[in-house]
């Protein structure tokens, strides 16, 4: 059932602390029905570090959160906490587990800037949960430390979203997604920006040798603060397709292992560029990992205009230890090395596999390729230019937030959320091997929408 924030006595001046009411509003909610917020501002947290903790007896479950509209609709956090504080939290004592929760159309604001002595905050940490956490055109913005951090037994599906300003590096790291699960789940991340990070945007599994997090991450746009993702443990495969990181000057590696002591999964990129990093902009040494699969990869602007080197290890496109690179693509790595002298590769004889080409142009030499087979080797070969996304294309959409909706004309409505059909291939005649996991993300998307229907 629909309940309205406003009907429960919340103000959304900004001012007015409104958490009693929208509590009664979840309260009266749930489980599995709406809480609905029209344009405003909604204050929370003047008088608790957790505002909206969840009660975690099942009152809250597969509850939706839904907002009039991303722009219109915010929950902003109190100033002047001085202690670590969340504006969402599921955590239990005695076992219990959340069971999934829905956000669409909020901005979601922890207000970072007034929470000068606090030693870190998040916007949403599930420490127990089940089920899916699925966020549809949202922003999540300005926490001092994470954005949203995932445990136990809880997926993750998140989609037009942008995570902005997580962490500060003055007062602690910061990652948009700590991707900690305890169980073998998946995590899509589709059509998001994630930007101006302390941390690295993506933090998946932690320091278990455990094989738990699939991360699938398909036409997103990165403005890299440390890197972009870093990979424990707890990684099974990680995924980036059709996806574009641009460095800043705090980027130092842009895709990394974290833990030179266990074996931290694999890594796949497809269609992917990397601009700027300190170096090396691939980093995966020094224990043995899984596979490194790379397919129309372009890696550029490395240790270059500024931007921080990184031990020993800078002036180096692809530095990896003991990597399966099995049958990989074609690669283009250019200006590396703060006078275009640094290496393209930096591969040990532990590795295996073979890439079909690397081009290379603004280096001193290819490098060392240990035991990878290089098919072919040019010097001076023109950069990729891989099927990305832009910056403009991503985030949040105009208007409904449901999958297949309009959108205000985008290429979502046209194609619903899948590839647009090559030119002269009749419409929707799309190859199905290279949709499958859209198709699947937008099935169980379809799923919850039902439920939810039916329980309203």
């Amino acid at each position: 059932m629909g309940q309205n924030v406003t009907d429960h006595g919340a103000v959304g001046d900004g001012s007015t602390d409104d958490t009693a009411a929208i509590r009664a509003a979840a309260a009266a909610a749930g489980p599995d029905g709406t809480v609905y917020f029209p344009s405003g501002t909604y204050l929370v947290g003047s008088n608790s570090r957790y505002p909206l903790d969840y009660p975690m007896d099942g009152s809250w479950n597969n509850l939706t959160w839904r907002g009039e509209g991303h722009s219109s609709t915010t929950l902003l956090m109190a100033g002047g906490h001085s202690g670590w504080h969340m504006m969402f939290r599921a955590r239990s004592d005695g076992g219990a587990q959340m069971s999934g929760v829905r956000f669409e159309q909020l901005t979601l604001d922890m207000n970072g800037a007034k929470q000068s002595d606090a030693p870190g905050s998040g916007w949403f940490r599930v420490y127990d949960g089940r089920g899916t956490f699925t966020m549809r055109d949202c922003i999540v913005k300005d926490s001092l430390n994470f954005g949203v951090q995932l445990g136990d037994d809880i997926a993750g599906e998140f989609k037009y979203c942008t995570f902005s300003r997580c962490g500060d590096p003055n007062v602690s790291a910061g990652h948009a997604f700590n991707l900690n699960q305890s169980s073998k789940q998946t995590t899509n991340i589709a059509w998001c920006l994630i930007e101006e990070s302390a941390g690295t945007d993506i933090d998946v599994g932690d320091d278990t040798s455990a094989d738990y997090q699939t991360v699938n991450v398909d036409r997103c746009y990165f403005t890299a603060g440390l890197g972009a993702v870093k990979l424990d443990p707890g990684n099974a495969k990680t995924t980036l397709r059709n996806t574009y990181i641009a460095g800043g000057n705090r980027t130092t590696r842009v895709l990394k292992a974290n833990n030179n002591n266990y074996d931290c999964g694999s890594l796949e990129l497809e269609d992917v560029v990397v601009d700027g990093a300190g170096g090396p902009a691939i980093d995966l040494g020094a224990k043995s990992h899984n596979t490194l699969t790379l397919n129309r990869v372009a890696i550029e602007n490395v240790d270059r205009d500024g931007m921080r080197a990184f031990g020993d290890r800078s002036g180096i496109g692809i530095y990896a230890e003991d990597v399966d690179v099995a049958a990989s693509g074609t690669v283009s790595i250019h200006d590396v090395g703060p006078n275009t002298d640094g290496d393209a590769l930096f591969f040990t004889d532990g590795e295996s596999g073979s890439i079909d080409e690397v081009r290379h142009s603004g280096t001193s030499k290819l490098g060392t390729t240990g035991a990878v087979s290089i098919g072919s080797k040019v010097a001076g070969g023109t950069a990729l230019s891989p099927d990305t996304v832009a910056k403009s294309d991503v985030g949040p959409r105009a208007g409904s937030s449901s999958d297949g909706e309009d959108n205000g004309g985008s290429e979502d409505e046209d194609y619903g959320g899948y590839e647009k059909p090559a030119a002269g291939t009749p419409n929707w005649h799309i190859p199905l091997n290279e949709n499958f996991r859209k198709i699947e993300t937008d099935v169980r998307s379809l799923a919850d929408r039902i439920s939810r229907l039916e329980n309203e």
